[in-house]
């Protein structure tokens, strides 16, 4: 791997490691570190609910019009999707003077799908997340989790 230095923050030296898999020795080593941050945290345990019904799933405020459920994934374009995601609930704006896209307020309520789903079944506490997205035209985008990793580190670790 290509390692140079460069000035840091405050002058401080920091490592710059090149675009190069080849410094990542031991994938068991990164993966310990991160479960020791999520378990010194307390981020490995899910609360009730929280699975059942996931927080990053959008859909528009007009979904039934358009039932389009969007999987919002950080750092894979999320602000200019859901700025074009407004933009499909009415919002005439051009894209440069919105805001705040990123609150959950903004959009519709999965909730009310996940009720609709219930009500249409026959045993109402067997619907799964499935059953509730599958006549959502689903999008999500995602990067390579590795990559990933490695762009956080660099950024918040090294610089």
């Amino acid at each position: 791997a290509v390692v140079s230095t460069q000035s840091g923050h405050y002058g401080r030296e920091t490592k710059k490691i090149g675009d190069s898999w080849d410094h990542v020795k031991d994938t068991d080593q990164i993966l310990k570190f991160v479960r020791s941050q999520c378990e010194k945290y307390d981020m490995i345990k899910a609360e009730p609910g929280e699975v059942r019904k996931p927080r990053m799933l959008i859909v528009a405020k007009n979904w039934k019009e358009n039932m389009l459920l969007y999987s919002s994934n950080p750092k894979t374009g999320s602000t200019s999707f859901k700025k074009w995601f407004t933009r499909i609930q009415g919002d005439p704006r051009p894209y440069s003077e919105m805001s705040g896209v990123h609150s959950m307020g903004r959009y519709g309520n999965l909730n009310q799908a996940w009720e609709l789903a219930e009500s249409k079944s026959s045993d109402p506490s067997s619907v799964t997340l499935g059953d509730v997205i599958k006549p959502f035209y689903s999008v999500g985008f995602m990067r390579n989790p590795l990559s990933r990793l490695i762009s956080g580190f660099r950024d918040k670790i090294l610089r």
